[in-house]
């Protein structure tokens, strides 16, 4: 694209145009008396390149020397050439400007692509499966497929084996996903959410295989951090944001949920939280909500609508995690006792 665009012909040109404005020579100017002794008409001429062009040039017309205390000849003359050399410098500006986008937008290029490239080599370097997904077009039927999807973050970090998750989501609109305390939920919708955000940049996916239809924007909902500086309270503050995501949601979009409205009691958040999904869904927002609300779950679940999802964190008989996600119906108890006893002890309860 480079040598397309800048060929050496046109490089050798820039290059005799830029020696020649240095205007060693000095300038050549025409132009004509406008309306009240102004100056109209001007024209910038080549200026001559060699001296004695020059005083052939000079030497074949009039000339008049200005004195230096003519002081209304050398306004003139400052006129002349301002309004003469603008129009060159405002070519000269619009040409810098246009090439220096280019290198700088093909700089940005090239470094993401070298992230890209340096990405894939660390990722296989530690083994884990790397994919170029199947983008599916937006407008059609909701969809998401994938197996031993993974969470790129964590690949990069964790010094121990990352676990995948295969999960068929095709036709599916919104997933529930519950289970056991510290079983993966969240790492999952976090893996699924930058899946779809390096599928939509034209890059591979840390999965055996992937495959989800385009979304036209992706929007996330996480819990904030205690913020001293709040000016609203915990509950007020997840409804303000909730609202202004409502806001910028279409129907072409993508919506991650996590934990949300768990600064109140699980019926004033099952109470909140249910006709909020079902206006996203309503207008064809795919949904994935990662969730303790077990009445909040289990309502949606007894409606058996064909196009939601409910996954749930695996847990062993002995209380341990997979970390991995299976289709299952929600559980009324997350497992926190399991948690409780690791930190305390067996017999502690």
């Amino acid at each position: 694209m480079v040598a397309d665009t800048f060929r050496e012909e046109y490089l050798n040109e820039l290059g005799r145009n830029i020696e020649a404005m240095a205007f060693e020579q000095g300038f050549e100017v025409s132009a004509e008396v406008g309306p009240n002794g102004g100056v109209a008409g001007t024209v910038l001429h080549e200026p001559p390149r060699q001296s004695r062009r020059r005083k052939t040039l000079f030497a074949s017309r009039e000339r008049h020397v200005i004195e230096i205390s003519d002081v209304s000849a050398k306004k003139f003359c400052s006129r002349l050439l301002g309004t003469t050399l603008d129009r060159v410098a405002d070519v000269v500006t619009r040409a810098t400007e246009a090439l220096t986008d280019f290198f700088q937008t093909a700089r940005a290029e090239l470094g993401f692509l070298l992230g890209c490239v340096n990405l894939h080599e660390r990722l296989r370097a530690a083994d884990h499966p790397v994919c170029f997904p199947r983008p599916i077009p937006a407008g059609g039927t909701p969809s998401y497929d994938f197996r031993s999807l993974r969470d790129p973050a964590i690949c990069l970090s964790a010094r121990s084996s990352v676990e995948g998750n295969t999960i068929d989501g095709r036709g599916r609109l919104l997933t529930v996903v519950t289970g056991a305390n510290s079983g993966g939920k969240s790492t999952f919708l976090r893996s699924l959410g930058i899946a779809q955000v390096m599928m939509q940049a034209g890059m591979f996916v840390v999965a055996e295989a992937f495959e989800a239809d385009i979304r036209t924007g992706i929007f996330t909902y996480f819990r904030n951090q205690d913020d001293s500086s709040m000016t609203y309270g915990r509950l007020k503050e997840e409804l303000v944001r909730m609202r202004d995501l409502t806001g910028r949601v279409d129907a072409g979009s993508m919506v991650l949920l996590n934990e949300p409205f768990a600064s109140t009691s699980e019926q004033d958040a099952t109470e909140i939280l249910s006709p909020i999904t079902q206006a996203l869904v309503d207008v064809g927002v795919k949904v994935l909500v990662v969730t303790h609300l077990y009445d909040f779950a289990a309502a949606r679940a007894e409606q058996q609508r064909p196009t939601d999802l409910f996954l749930r964190a695996q847990r062993r008989a002995d209380g341990s995690r997979t970390f991995r996600l299976e289709p299952g119906a929600p559980e009324l108890t997350a497992h926190a006792m399991d948690i409780y006893r690791k930190i305390f002890g067996p017999d502690s309860a």
